[in-house]
Order: structure tokens, then C-alpha cells, then sequence
């Protein structure tokens, strides 16, 4: 899996390495002020590269004069693409060589996801040479104008002294990434030791002195925290509470967590939490207010409460876009700024955050609103949720869901037809089914998005979802249709909340067979591998349906849905009636009710009373795991 920061590396292309000094190990960590970096980072391009997008023309472009494509692909919260604009491309004899000698196309990773997950080569910016039909000669990611310069002089050569091995070489590139389509397969059965397993994996990458998951660079990973807190939740292994418990405080006390503004930052490159990349991710932050909203009710830590109000609040009135009617993808870089202190801030203006909207990333927000808008008793999320998602389906009714958008509309030259797109769509109709009073008007759309998702993505024949719809006139790798773990996860989240929502056994077995296929290569794929284990968990267990009655500002209603996250439950299919009588809890298993109870210890003793416990999967790690 590609990593979630920048770095210099090197692509192996016509079978050696194109030597690339450690000019980014005097950069990677420093704070971005040191460099002489501009603050008005969001800027037009310079005119000197007379770059072109990724289209039809350009390629053909690319072959009528014989040359090759250079590619850039870069992302408008990334510092080093920036630097690199500023410096290495703004170099005029740089441009000139590139002009003369290339065809340059440049991508931006938010609008074309699907293009950056098939050339980037590990981090942004990413830097590639291609072919004129766009196979992969070699690349990298940031590098100064002295060392690019030699690096373009040897692409050049070698695409005209060698291209017949380049074009062979990029051919057996296209067989193996139609080989590695194919091992996604669904003959392998998903089961409850699987997700054990999963657990195991994600407990051996805990860091117990400083809380989270891995060593450095260091991720919130929201994906991660999610499973660790649903397993403390359905097995009450005091182990999982410490994972969890340790990681949410020093997130919050560390350099991780913005203390003088709001909303957490991306990644540290140190295990502490304190040498941070400043830039704001959106996904993050919406995994983040979901993980300390239901850490709350879990743990009752005050902090927590604190936490996923004022991360949620940075959504809100930092990054909401009520004329675009969404929510801003990223918050940019700037160390400068972001290191002042509080009452240093209020005289400075923070950076912009991205003027782009994002399909995917605003409906994943539409579903954390309207479920965190009645955890945290807040009315106007649920509202600014519904506004969204209402949105978002009118762009797919007219057939303009296109990835990015803005108050102008949609971005055309963004892609279109993503899995991304339509699977966080679903997943936030079946939320909405769930948190509005027109249940059954979002749940028939439901039904309808899912037919909708199934006929243009879903591999009948071997299982799971392929990331974008099939084009003939595709270019390169992204003629190879392939099927991504993260996106098919939302997907067969949403087929689970449909099936739990209308009993259709359809929906059970394609989302059992959706995440049957990734049995094989799910730890391949890093945080997301926590979230398979969940989904997995969720879906074979029986479902236990708690409809409530009341409303989202009411105190009772408030504290009943908290004590659900507290029962130890996988797979809760929760139902709310707003009504301004009196609150009320009815359970249900199967078609067995129990009468309706009006407080939370009431509550949980009747989904004990009708639940008979299985044997439990789960060993004890704390009779496993020492030292700590």
C-alpha cells in the first residue's frame, strides 16, 4: 500500500533505479516555515510548463509527436507540491526541457482519484514518466530543479534509444495488474476466527507508551480506532479499553490535535504525536468526531465529549460550504501559522481550505452529522446532514455526480462514476433512513442507488466492487478496472444497514461475498484491514433491532442512544421515531419483541434477557500480551 506522506523514492521502471540523492532528508520533518515557502500557497499555476490535463488529446498528442508524458500529480494540501511548483518548475530551463522534450499532464489527486491510485509512486507529489499510451516508464515524487534536470535528460534517452524494451516492459506492467485484479476473489469464507485474527494484527502494532498504531510517520487512523473500540464494546476485554483509553488522550494532549483552533492535523513524523504535518484532512476529522462521540459513551471521559464538539464544530464553520452545499476537502499546510499561539491567531488569517467540495468526503460527512447530531443532542448537524445528502442524490439523479464540486457546479474535469462516490451516497441514504423522519422515503431511494451501484460496478462473477465504471476509451492503467479494499468496505456497510433495514437476503450475500473476496489481500491494505474486521464482525452476527422514540434534544432520548454503544452487541440495527412524547426503547430480535423500557440500565438488561450469548471467538489478551 502506497504511503500517506511524501518522501523521495524511486520507481523501478526498465528494470534499474534511477538514482535519487536524500535531498528530502534535510525537509521531511523540519516545519515547513523554515523553508522560504510563500504563505499564499493556493495559487495558479506558473505559465512556464505548458501542462495539459489527462485526456484523449493529450495522449494523442503525446503520440503524434513521440514523446514521452511527464506526470505530475499533486494535491492542493501539499506542501512539497507546492515547493515544487514554486521552485523546480518555475525554473525556466526546466520548463523549456519539458516543453521541448515532454508532454506535460498534470493530475490532481482529489479530482482523479482513480488516476493517482495507478501511477502514484508513493507519495505527493508524484512525479512520472509514460509512455505515449501511458504505461509507466519510471517516477518519483519531489525533487529540486539541480536534480531533475539529469533526471529528465535520462528519461528522454532512454525512451528514444530504448523504446521497444520500455513498451515491452509497460506491457508486462498491464498483465500483472490485470493479474492482481484477479486474486480478488470471492472463494475464501469470511468467519468470526477471521476477524479474531484481525484483532490479534491490530493489537501487535500498538504503541503503549504513546498510544496509537504503528511507530512513525504516526496517523490518527480513525479505520484502526473504530474496530478497537467496537471489540472493547462486544468483548469487555479490558486490553482494548487501555489501547483505546491511552491513544484518545495523548491525541488530544499532544501536537496531533489543533489545541488553539480546531480539528486534528494529519500525520506526525515522530511516534510522540509532536512533530506534525499541519495540514487538515477531512475524512480524518469526520472518523475522528465519530471515534471521541462514541469513546464518550463508552468511557464518559468529559474530554472526549469536549473533543468531538469542537472537531465537529471545525466541520461545520471552517469547512462547510453552505452556496456549494458541502463540506471542503482539506485544510493546507502551514507551520507558521498553526504554531502561533491562540491570541497570536486572531490577528492572522488562516490558511484557505480547499475550494473544492468532494462527493465522497461529503456524504461520509452527511452520515456523521445525522448520527452525531443526535449523539451530541445538536439539531442544526442533523439539519446541515439532511441539506447535503439531499444534495448529493439530486447530483446523481441528473447523472452529475461527478467527484468535485464547487458553488459553480460540478467539476467536469473530475472523475465521474466513481465507486467512492456512490457507495458513501448509499451509505449516507441507509444512515438517513435510520436518523430522519422520512425513513421510507430514503430507504426506497436506497434500494434504488443500490440497484444503481450494483449494475455499473459489482463483478457478478467473482464478487466485490471495482472502483470506477468500465471505458473503452480509458488510457493506460486505467483501462484496468480494480477493486480497492476501502471503497468496498463503505459499500458493504451500506448493503448490511440495507439488509438489516429490509430483510432482503440479497443484500447479506453480496456484502458477504464483497468482503469475502479481500480475504486473501485485506492486510495489503493498513488501517483499512481494522475496518474489514469490523464490517466482517457486524455482518455474521444477528442483527439486534432498539427502535427509540423521542427527540434529538431531549436529555433521555439522549442518554438511550448513548447506552447502545455501551451494549456489547456487533451487529445493533437502531431505529429513531422523533416524537415529543416520552422517550421509549423497544427491542426486537427476530420476531421477538420485548416491552418497551424508558432508561438506559433498562435497556441494556433487556437486550440481555433476549440475546442468548454464542461461545465467544475471542481468547483473553491480557493473559497474552505482557510487558505492557
Amino acid at each position: 500500500m502506497k504511503s500517506r506522506f511524501s518522501y523521495a523514492s524511486v520507481y523501478v521502471g526498465l528494470g534499474y533505479a534511477i538514482p535519487v540523492s536524500n535531498i528530502m532528508a534535510q525537509y521531511l520533518y523540519q516545519p515547513l516555515s523554515q523553508t522560504n515557502y510563500k504563505d499564499d500557497y493556493i495559487q495558479d499555476l506558473n505559465e512556464n510548463v505548458n501542462w495539459l490535463p489527462w485526456s484523449e488529446d493529450s495522449f494523442k498528442k503525446a503520440q503524434s509527436a513521440d514523446k514521452p508524458v511527464l506526470l505530475s500529480i499533486h494535491a492542493v494540501w501539499c506542501y512539497w507540491c507546492h515547493v515544487m511548483d514554486d521552485t523546480t518548475y518555475a525554473d525556466t530551463e526546466i520548463a523549456a526541457y519539458v516543453n521541448e522534450n515532454f508532454i506535460p499532464v498534470r493530475v490532481d489527486n482529489d479530482h482523479q482519484p482513480d488516476i493517482n491510485t495507478r501511477y502514484n509512486v508513493g507519495g505527493w507529489p508524484s512525479t512520472v514518466f509514460l509512455t505515449p499510451h501511458g504505461g509507466s516508464i519510471a517516477g518519483i515524487t519531489y525533487l529540486p530543479p539541480d536534480q531533475l534536470l539529469p533526471m529528465l535528460g535520462e528519461i528522454q534517452r532512454a525512451y528514444k534509444d530504448q523504446k521497444t524494451e520500455i513498451y515491452d516492459h509497460c506491457n508486462n506492467q498491464i498483465r500483472q495488474r490485470q493479474s492482481e485484479v484477479s486474486k480478488v476473489e470471492s472463494t475464501s469464507p469470511i468467519n468470526l476466527e477471521l476477524v479474531d485474527m484481525i484483532a490479534r494484527k491490530t493489537a501487535g502494532t500498538y504503541d503503549p507508551i504513546f498510544g496509537g498504531f504503528g511507530d512513525n510517520p504516526k496517523f490518527p487512523s480513525a479505520p484502526i480506532l473504530k474496530f478497537v473500540s467496537h471489540l472493547y464494546r462486544t468483548t469487555q476485554e479490558p486490553f482494548y479499553m487501555l489501547m483505546l483509553d491511552k491513544t484518545l488522550d495523548n491525541m488530544i494532549t499532544d501536537g496531533i490535535m489543533d489545541r488553539h483552533g480546531r480539528g486534528f492535523f494529519r500525520y506526525s513524523g515522530s511516534r510522540d504525536w509532536n512533530n506534525v504535518q499541519h495540514e487538515k484532512m477531512l475524512e480524518d476529522n469526520i472518523g475522528l468526531v465519530q471515534v471521541y462521540t462514541e469513546a464518550y459513551s463508552l468511557l464518559g471521559k468529559d474530554s472526549y465529549l469536549e473533543t468531538a464538539i469542537s472537531t465537529m464544530n471545525y466541520i461545520l464553520e471552517d469547512l462547510y460550504d453552505p452556496e456549494a452545499i458541502g463540506i471542503r476537502g482539506s485544510q493546507g499546510a502551514h507551520s507558521e501559522y498553526f504554531g502561533l499561539s491562540e491570541d497570536s491567531r486572531k490577528n492572522e488569517s488562516p490558511p484557505p481550505p480547499d475550494p473544492y467540495c468532494y462527493s465522497h468526503s461529503s456524504a461520509a460527512a452527511a452520515s456523521m452529522l445525522l448520527e452525531s447530531g443526535w449523539k451530541l443532542s445538536r439539531p442544526d448537524a442533523i439539519t446541515i446532514g439532511i441539506t447535503i445528502l439531499n444534495k448529493l442524490d439530486e447530483m446523481a439523479k441528473n447523472n452529475t455526480l461527478f467527484h468535485a464540486y464547487s458553488p459553480q457546479g460540478p467539476h467536469l474535469s473530475s472523475s465521474d462514476r466513481l465507486l467512492s462516490d456512490w457507495a458513501y451516497l448509499l451509505n449516507a441514504l441507509a444512515d438517513a433512513a435510520i436518523y430522519t423522519d422520512a425513513s421510507e422515503l430514503y430507504l426506497e431511494r436506497a434500494a434504488e442507488v443500490a440497484q444503481q451501484m450494483i449494475e455499473m460496478f459489482y463483478d457478478e462473477q467473482k464478487g466485490a466492487f471495482f472502483d470506477r465504471v468500465r471505458d473503452a476509451d480509458s488510457i493506460g492503467f486505467v483501462r484496468i478496472r480494480e477493486k480497492h479494499l476501502p471503497e468496498n468496505l463503505i459499500a458493504a456497510q451500506s448493503l448490511i444497514k440495507l439488509y438489516n433495514a429490509t430483510g432482503n437476503n440479497d443484500y447479506y450475500d453480496m456484502a458477504y461475498r464483497t468482503l469475502s473476496a479481500f480475504v486473501e489481500t485485506n492486510g495489503n491494505y493498513g488501517e483499512h484491514a481494522a475496518f474489514y474486521g469490523l464490517c466482517i464482525d457486524t455482518l455474521l452476527n444477528n442483527p439486534v433491532e432498539i427502535t427509540i422514540e423521542g427527540h434529538c434534544e431531549n436529555q433521555e432520548t439522549t442518554e438511550l442512544i448513548r447506552e447502545i454503544s455501551r451494549i456489547p452487541q456487533a451487529n445493533i440495527n437502531l431505529k429513531l421515531v422523533s416524537t415529543s412524547t416520552s422517550t421509549k426503547a423497544h427491542v426486537c430480535i427476530g420476531n421477538i419483541c420485548i416491552p418497551p423500557v424508558n432508561n438506559p440500565s433498562d435497556l441494556r438488561q433487556a437486550v440481555a434477557d433476549a440475546v442468548v450469548k454464542p461461545d465467544d471467538p475471542f481468547t483473553n489478551l491480557m493473559e497474552e500480551i505482557t510487558n505492557l
